[in-house]
C-alpha cells in the first residue's frame, strides 16, 4: 500500500524547491493525484524506468540537459487503439527533485493548471492539461478525452484524500466507497491482502464469495459488495488484528484461500476435458 505521507512530505519540499513557499494544500493535492495518474507517484515504471523518480511520465525533449533513459510508451488514437513507441524520458537523483519537475511542468509551464487548482477546479485542471498537451487522453472528442481523464483524476483524488485523512479540493465530503465484483485498484489489493489472497487488484469471484463469507459472519446483507457498512467492519476488524488475532477472520481467510482452490481445481479440469 502507499505511504501517501511519506510522499506527500517529498512533494512539499519539491514544490518548496521551485516556487520557494510551501504548496497550498490544493496545489499539493491535485499535484500527488496527477503523479498517481500518471504513474503511480514513479512506482508505475517497469525495467529501465524503476528508479527514475519520474512522477509525471515527463519526456526528456531536447531542451532537457539531465539523465534519461529509453521506454516504450503509447498513445490512443480516436478509435481506442493504442500506438507505441519509444522516446526518451527524464531521470532524477531523487524523489523530490521528481515531484519538482513536475511541478514545474504543471504549474510554472501552464498558468491555466496553476490558475484551475487554485480555484479548485478539477475539470478545469483536466480541461487546462488537455488544452495544454500534457496527455492525448483517450476518446473520439475533445470533451470524452477531457471527461475520461476528470474521471481518473477524481477517482486519484479521492483515494489519496480518503488515505491523507482530507477533503477532497472543493470541500465537498469524500464520494462513498463501494467496491464489487468487476473493480480493479489500490482499495481491492489492500482487502485482498487482509483476507491473504492474490493481491492482484482485481476484484473477481473469489473475493466476492470471501466478502460474503465475511458479511453473513458479522451479520450483514450478503451481497458480495463492500458499502460503507462493510468497509466499516473491514476496518474495525482488519486495525484489531494489530493488536491481537480474530479467529473469525481466520476462518474467513481460510474458506476463501480453499475457494480460490477449489476454482483452480475446477478451471484445471475444465480445460483437460476441452482437449480430451
Amino acid at each position: 500500500m502507499f505511504d501517501h505521507k511519506s510522499i506527500r512530505a517529498e512533494i512539499v519540499q519539491g514544490f518548496k524547491k521551485k516556487f520557494g513557499r510551501e504548496p497550498t494544500l490544493q496545489e499539493a493535492q491535485f499535484l500527488h493525484a496527477i503523479g498517481m495518474l500518471e504513474t503511480s507517484c514513479g512506482t508505475g515504471w517497469k525495467g529501465v524506468g524503476n528508479g527514475s523518480f519520474n512522477m509525471g511520465a515527463i519526456t526528456a525533449g531536447t531542451a532537457w540537459k539531465g539523465k534519461t533513459f529509453e521506454y516504450r510508451d503509447s498513445y490512443p488514437d480516436e478509435n481506442g487503439v493504442d500506438h507505441w513507441y519509444t522516446t526518451k524520458f527524464r531521470k532524477y537523483e531523487t524523489a523530490v527533485e521528481g515531484w519538482e519537475d513536475l511541478a514545474n511542468i504543471m504549474y510554472e509551464d501552464r498558468p491555466s493548471v496553476l490558475k484551475a487548482a487554485s480555484a479548485v477546479d478539477a475539470y478545469g485542471v483536466s480541461t487546462a492539461l488537455y488544452e495544454t498537451k500534457y496527455y492525448t487522453g483517450r476518446g473520439k472528442t475533445a470533451r470524452e478525452r477531457i471527461g475520461s481523464h476528470y474521471a481518473a483524476l477524481s477517482k486519484h483524488l479521492a483515494h489519496i484524500c480518503r488515505y491523507m485523512d482530507e477533503a477532497m479540493p472543493n470541500g465537498e465530503p469524500l464520494p462513498a466507497r463501494v467496491l464489487r465484483r468487476g473493480d480493479t485498484g489500490e482499495d481491492v489489493k489492500v482487502v485482498q491482502r487482509w483476507f491473504g489472497l492474490v493481491a492482484d487488484g482485481i476484484f473477481g469471484p473469489v473475493l466476492e464469495q470471501t466478502i460474503k463469507e465475511f458479511q453473513r459472519d458479522v451479520a450483514l446483507s450478503a451481497d458480495g459488495i463492500i458499502g460503507e457498512l462493510t468497509w466499516g467492519c473491514l476496518e474495525a476488524r482488519y486495525d484489531s488484528i494489530a493488536l491481537e488475532p480474530i479467529d473469525a477472520l481466520k476462518s474467513v481467510a481460510g474458506k476463501a484461500k480453499e475457494l480460490q482452490a477449489k476454482i483452480t481445481e475446477f478451471l484445471l479440469a475444465s480445460q483437460k476435458a476441452k482437449t480430451e
